[in-house]
């Protein structure tokens, strides 16, 4: 908790793709935390004369403290994760310059001796980084929920910013009692598919999906008002406990209670 300037710098694989360029989180590639400390040790070398401080607090998610707020706008990693990175690049007064810096980071990363062993190993290479939510700690937020269920690294960032204390994901719906208000689920793990575009990993995220929420569907009476579905596609699902009775309803289980709200 202070007063710098944050980023998150994400370490990438990126892959030509005949004449573009694909990019790939670091999850999907297994990056471990001896990796990723290997290559933010080599950033933090390279990028000293900068004054920047880089903070590799997971394998998958860097933190690099900033002296000057950048006049960029920025896209989030897991918005490009799978896709060519050109539209998504930062825009802004000071786009040229960050564009230079993510190229000077990519040649950095390819000729590091770790990436080298990678590629001999037949892994794939962690050769980029990837810029995104610059901004300061906020302050006074005030949470609409009384309580976050999340494995999400934004969800609990907001959860402590609020004040909330996030708790992990429950396995099946069971593990979220009664709330005395309102409950925030981030269930990602359908999204997490998307960048591989595996339909088979897909189909099973939203089994996994619809087996969590069968318990709590079956809970749903007077300490229960209701589920909210919200798919991030600008249409809100609700079930209440009036849409469990229409059992007249043709469709997959839970989604036949679904009305759109």
């Amino acid at each position: 908790p202070d007063g710098r300037l944050w980023c998150q710098l994400t370490p990438v694989h990126l892959r030509p793709d005949r004449d573009r360029l694909l990019m790939f989180d670091p999850e999907s590639v297994g990056l471990t935390p001896g990796d990723s400390q290997a290559l933010a040790d080599l950033f933090k070398g390279h990028f000293a004369e900068q004054g920047w401080e880089l903070e590799a607090r997971h394998p998958h998610r860097w933190y690099l403290a900033l002296e000057h707020p950048p006049r960029i706008t920025t896209c989030e990693g897991a918005t490009v994760f799978g896709r060519n990175i050109d539209p998504f690049l930062p825009r802004g007064e000071e786009a040229l310059r960050w564009h230079a810096l993510l190229n000077e980071i990519q040649m950095l990363f390819s000729s590091a001796e770790l990436n080298q062993r990678r590629e001999a190993e037949g892994r794939p290479t962690v050769n980029g980084g990837w810029i995104s939510g610059i901004g300061r700690e906020p302050r006074g937020l005030v949470s609409p929920v009384s309580a976050i269920y999340s494995d999400d690294a934004l969800g609990k960032g907001l959860a402590l910013a609020s004040g909330l204390s996030p708790a992990a994901l429950p396995g099946q719906g069971g593990g979220i009692g009664a709330p005395e208000g309102d409950t925030l689920v981030i269930f990602d793990a359908i999204e997490r598919t998307l960048p591989g575009a595996c339909p088979s990993e897909w189909s099973r995220a939203v089994a996994g999906l619809e087996q969590w929420l069968t318990p709590a569907i079956d809970r749903i009476g007077p300490d229960w008002r209701g589920i909210r579905l919200y798919p991030c596609d600008g249409r809100t699902f609700e079930l209440t406990a009036s849409g469990k009775r229409r059992f007249w309803r043709r469709g997959k289980p839970f989604i036949r209670f679904l009305q759109p709200s």
